[in-house]
């Protein structure tokens, strides 16, 4: 199953449903995530990429400011198996529905890489 199929399902289930018109509020862990969301959601989705141009996802520190994002999102996009913690943490925490891409069932990576992304494949997003 390609990483934007489990995306838009999971843009499916995240809808506002506040009916505040605002469209749904998706947090996505890293550029890749965040991508794939504004690609399939539209101008159905707002999209907040926690980590900043050039940094490195697997260093993210999130400021309390990003917390509070966490926890008022539709929708938490992450890796999960530890890749980004802080996140994990703060997303287990929070009443919005998270989707850990590497527990979907179907979504395998190749030996320890948990970079799915990478593969053409299986990022797919037309």
């Amino acid at each position: 199953m390609a990483v934007a199929v489990v995306v838009a399902a999971a843009l499916l289930v995240g809808r506002d449903s506040k009916g505040s018109g605002k469209g749904t509020g998706v947090v996505a862990a890293f550029y890749p995530l965040a991508y794939a969301a504004e690609r399939l959601g539209g101008s159905g989705v707002r999209v907040t990429n926690l980590t900043p141009a050039g940094a490195e996802p697997h260093d993210l520190e999130l400021k309390p400011g990003d917390v509070a994002k966490v926890k008022a999102a539709n929708l938490v996009l992450l890796m999960g198996h530890g890749f980004q913690p802080q996140l994990e943490r703060a997303a287990s925490g929070s009443q919005a529905h998270f989707l850990k891409l590497l527990d979907t069932p179907g979504l395998h990576r190749h030996g320890n890489d948990p970079h799915v992304w990478l593969d053409p494949l299986r990022y797919a997003c037309s």
